[in-house]
Parts: C-alpha cells; structure tokens; sequence
C-alpha cells in the first residue's frame, strides 16, 4: 500500500506504482483533491511537475513542490553516473 507524505502545509504526494524506467508521483491537497502528477520530462532532463487544470499554488507550496523535485532529480542523476552515462553540466 502507497503512503502518503507531507509535502508543505497543505499538499501530500503519494508514489505511483512503476510503470517503466523512472519514478512517478501523485499531488494532492489535504481534501485529497488531485493537483498534478510529478514525472520525469524527458526534454528537460529532470522531474516535474504535471499541474491539473485550473489548479492554484502559492509561494510556499511552490518552494515545497521545488525542493521534492530538485531532491528526486538529484536521486535520479545518481543512478545515470552508476551506469556510466554522460551528463550535461547544469
């Protein structure tokens, strides 16, 4: 079973079962209202964020949402040098 955990004030994210290479998350609000899907975007070469239509964030869950993505993207990148692939300098 998934587990929830907290990301800022007012949102939790939950891990999606694997359905390929890389990871994949759900956001939601604490009234379990679906704000997005964090996954990996392939032209940026890093996690994002996915948002819902008509969805509404503000700083501080922004700088939360900023860090989970920054924090999976560096886990991510970890696991390319394991392999031996070359990376761009950021």
């Amino acid at each position: 079973m998934a587990v929830d955990e907290k990301l800022g004030e007012w949102m939790v994210i939950r891990e999606l079962p694997v359905s390929g290479v890389t990871r994949a998350w759900e956001l939601r609000n604490l009234l379990a209202v679906r704000l997005g899907q964090v996954k990996w975007a392939n032209g940026w070469r890093r996690y994002a964020l996915f948002p819902e239509p008509s969805t509404l964030f503000e700083s501080e869950g922004l700088r939360a949402i900023t860090a989970f993505l920054d924090a999976r993207t560096t886990e991510r990148r970890a696991t390319w040098r394991g392999r031996g692939a070359i990376l761009r300098a950021e």
